[in-house]
């Protein structure tokens, strides 16, 4: 039982974390700090977890044993309403907490009592990258309005003002209740970051921003249209069409909608002006680097969109396509890419083809399937979304019967000690035999940093001697330093880039 009442209440959710919730538990209990209760609701796990969570004996654990899974920000809400300590303590069960985090974020919070809450850097586990938040409380304010500006299990807040406002998770904004709650604790009080690391965060295929990465950014879009209203009470269809594109830096076909984003922009500002929600300052800055990041992509399109209709042109002629390929899709591959891909498949004649990924290209492994100049194309994609939208593609160009495209979730692997997300291609180790072309275009890399170096080394067991790696992106600096280390690491890969608008490498196992 606790004898007084502890400064600080820090407040963990807890479901099927058995690989990662004892290096989280263990990270708290070892704090320089030590005045808090740490409140742990088992939020229905149905595999070792609450054995783990049984086995500390810690009087400072006050374990809450729940029968079923009711989701995350649920237990949080829960959590926060048993804590007695003055501050309340985010931690999630797959992360590493410093050993002064507490300490650091008390202090703070005891010398600065005009904020209600405040975040940190963190480092990503078994990596040199920083993730790093704005620490000026009107920035943070103003560019919340399209993304989080906190990393969620840094934070740190008064219990004071979570009663107060009335400050609790939303369960309706599923997957990014975080930003909801974050908005709201910036709209009612000051914020700000510690610009210094006191978190090691994991990232690994179970997590909400892996695991539902596509539904999440449908409810995010929910978050940033509830503070539009903000600003605009009565708003129209096309006025949150318009403020999507704005806020998530759609790209613009024409000047014509790059103009309209400019006029919401403008008409942004002057409800602001009525209404004094932001930061005058701050809100024209953030706006303005919006609508620059918008021209310079449309800028550079446009310079580009000559060259691709020439490509375009060459690969319905090679590919003998009756219905237009979908290269207008975000995301999609380049006509520049697909044309080069084409010229190296002529080259070098292959029999399969793997793809990390899919997309535009799988139907093009399809159409070179159909037309019998490959004998296999295989295609794994982890997202289930992107993998619906695939297989309706394959199956409006009649294409379906040619590809073998396998929704794979990721997983955790190791390669030499050091844990990555990779997909679960044991699924499809029946299905090949040699691998003449790997074509590497996930996953994304906001999984991971340098996220698809495992391609070589967890697949290279299949290459033969003349293997081509195929690595899109190339002209990205996190691409560049995958195709270091594989050099490195294989010294018998020779190395042609490519020069496309995005780059492509091709590294030859020969």
């Amino acid at each position: 039982m606790l004898t007084k009442l502890p400064k600080v209440s820090v407040v963990m959710p807890v479901y099927n974390r058995e690989k990662y919730v004892r290096d989280s538990i263990l990270s708290i209990l070892t704090q320089s700090f030590t005045d808090f209760e740490f409140i742990i609701i088992d939020d229905g796990s149905t595999d070792s977890t609450v054995e783990i969570l049984k086995s500390y004996h810690d009087k400072r654990i006050r374990l809450v044993k729940k029968c079923e899974n009711r989701g995350n920000y649920t237990a949080r809400n829960e959590g926060m309403e048993m804590a007695v300590g003055k501050y309340i303590c985010v931690m999630d069960s797959d992360d590493v907490a410093l050993p002064n985090r507490i300490q650091k974020q008390f202090d703070f919070m005891e010398a600065n009592t005009k904020f209600g809450l405040c975040g940190s850097f963190a480092q990503v586990l078994n990596s040199d990258e920083i993730i790093t938040a704005p620490e000026d409380y009107d920035e943070i304010k103003v560019w919340s309005m399209s993304n989080i500006m906190f990393r969620h299990p840094t934070v740190f807040l008064r219990k004071e003002f979570l009663t107060k406002y009335n400050l609790k998770y939303d369960n309706s904004y599923r997957y990014a209740g975080d930003y909801d709650f974050l908005v709201k604790a910036a709209l009612m009080f000051p914020v700000t970051n510690i610009q210094e690391v006191l978190l090691q965060y994991r990232r690994h295929p179970e997590q909400i921003s892996s695991a539902h990465k596509s539904g999440q950014f449908e409810v995010v879009g929910k978050v940033i249209l509830k503070q539009l209203k903000l600003l605009k009470e009565d708003v129209t269809q096309n006025e949150k069409r318009v403020h999507l594109a704005l806020m998530n830096r759609f790209q613009v076909k024409d000047m014509a909608e790059f103009e309209q984003l400019k006029n919401w922009a403008n008409h942004l500002m002057e409800s602001n002006y009525d209404k004094c929600i932001y930061d005058s300052l701050q809100l024209a800055n953030f706006l303005k680097s919006l609508l620059k990041y918008i021209l310079k992509e449309y800028q550079i399109a446009q310079s580009n969109r000559s060259k691709q209709q020439v490509y375009i042109s060459k690969i319905n002629d090679q590919l003998q396509t009756k219905i237009a390929l979908p290269f207008h899709k975000p995301w999609a591959v380049l006509p520049d890419f697909i044309y080069n891909l084409l010229e190296l498949i002529k080259e070098n004649k292959p029999a399969t083809i793997v793809e990390c990924g899919s997309g535009l290209s799988t139907l093009v492994g399809g159409y070179l399937a159909k037309n019998k100049i490959i004998k296999q194309f295989i295609s794994v994609e982890h997202d289930k979304q992107f993998h619906e939208a695939t297989l309706a593609d394959l199956k409006e160009h009649g294409l379906e019967k040619y590809v073998t495209l396998v929704h794979t979730p990721l997983k955790s692997v190791y390669i030499d000690g050091e844990e990555w997300l990779w997909y679960d291609t044991d699924i499809i180790e029946t299905k090949i035999n040699e691998i003449d072309i790997l074509l590497v275009d996930g996953p994304p890399g906001q999984l991971q940093k340098n996220s698809r170096y495992p391609a070589i080394p967890l697949l290279k067991k299949y290459f033969n001697n003349s293997t081509r790696i195929i690595l899109d992106d190339s002209n990205r600096s996190d691409e560049q330093e995958i195709i270091n280390k594989w050099l490195v690491e294989s010294p018998n890969l020779k190395l042609n880039q490519l020069e496309t608008t995005k780059g492509m490498a091709v590294l030859n196992s020969g």
